[in-house]
């Protein structure tokens, strides 16, 4: 595969497209990074039809090779290409199933803090936050916790960071951000989730695209 240069489109806003941002940025691959604003913008861009499904993220990937650029869509999707595409999908077909075992399993998670970040009220806000922290959250970094115990890395498998790791992590930026009042302690009883976590935090390239990032609401 030759060399491709990206154009990610999303919001002006972390959301969806920032585990791309991560992988791009551990990848040290340059990249138009294409922030468009929802109020203006967006009716026009989704009314034009150059969307892959009518939502954003997507990635738009030119080969070199003089064929039209290939837009990939679903924030899923983008980060298995590149993950795959930079070496951030494990080294083994059982290190890949892992890190696409325990993606897939994150996901509601993720669904859950978004009934915090978009609730219908906010009785319905406190609801999802006191079902995060009794029963979503605690599940979750049980198995985290313990697929980390049997890594010879700090990440999910032995070779090193992954997709997964970086999924993880935003996940755990929006449940600082959105639930746990940005405390620590909500890794209290789960050291080596807790490890795992700085260690992605730490990562120069990691922790200089966080310093460098656009501060946005969400």
């Amino acid at each position: 595969m030759g060399d491709e240069t990206y154009k990610l489109i999303y919001f002006n806003a972390r959301g969806r497209a920032e585990v791309a941002r991560f992988v791009l940025a551990l990848a040290g691959k340059p990249y138009v990074d294409h922030r468009i604003i929802w109020s203006t913008d967006w009716p026009k861009l989704k009314a034009s039809g150059e969307t892959p499904f009518g939502s954003l993220p997507y990635l738009e990937i030119t080969t070199g090779s003089g064929e039209s650029p290939f837009k990939l869509a679903e924030s899923s999707a983008i980060n298995h290409y590149l993950g795959r595409r930079y070496g951030y999908c494990g080294k083994t077909a059982r290190e890949e199933a892992i890190v696409d075992m325990y993606y897939e399993y994150s996901v509601a998670t993720l669904e859950a803090v978004h009934t915090v970040v978009y609730p219908k009220d906010e009785e319905a806000k406190i609801e999802a936050i006191n079902n995060i922290k009794e029963n979503v959250f605690p599940e979750w970094s049980r198995k985290i916790n313990d697929l980390l115990k049997n890594s010879k890395s700090d990440f999910i498998i032995d070779s090193g960071i992954t997709i997964t790791d970086l999924f993880i992590y935003r996940i755990c930026e929006m449940l600082m951000e959105y639930v746990y009042d940005n405390s620590i302690d909500m890794f209290c009883g789960f050291p080596e989730f807790a490890k795992q976590n700085a260690a992605v935090k730490s990562n120069p390239k990691i922790a200089d695209w966080l310093l460098k990032r656009p501060k946005t609401p969400r």
